[in-house]
C-alpha cells in the first residue's frame, strides 16, 4: 500500500480514528504545533480531540507539500493558530 491510501490507513491506526472521521478531515482540522486532531461529529455526534502521531505527521506534511507546494507552511501555521483560539474558548 502506498500514497494516499497508506496515509489514511496510518491515520486510522495511529490516531485511533474511525473511517468516516478520517475521510471528513480538512486541512484546518490538523493542529501541527500541538500534535492534535479535533474530530467533529464522531460516533454519537460527539466531538473529541485525538493525538497526531509523529510518524504520521511527517508523511502527512510530505503529502500536503506535494499537493499545495511550499505555501503549506504558511497554511499550517495559520490553521494551527486559528484552531488554538477556538480550543481555548
Amino acid at each position: 500500500m502506498e500514497g494516499s491510501p497508506k496515509l489514511v490507513a496510518t491515520l486510522l491506526y495511529g490516531a485511533g480514528l474511525r473511517l468516516m472521521e478520517c475521510l471528513r478531515l480538512r486541512l484546518k482540522d490538523f493542529d501541527f504545533t500541538n500534535n492534535a486532531i479535533p474530530v467533529r461529529d464522531g460516533k454519537g455526534q460527539k466531538d473529541r480531540i485525538t493525538t497526531l502521531p509523529a510518524s504520521v505527521k511527517v508523511a502527512l506534511i510530505a503529502h500536503l507539500r506535494g499537493v499545495w507546494g511550499d505555501c503549506i507552511n504558511v497554511i499550517c501555521v495559520k490553521a494551527s493558530a486559528a484552531l488554538r483560539c477556538r480550543m481555548r474558548r
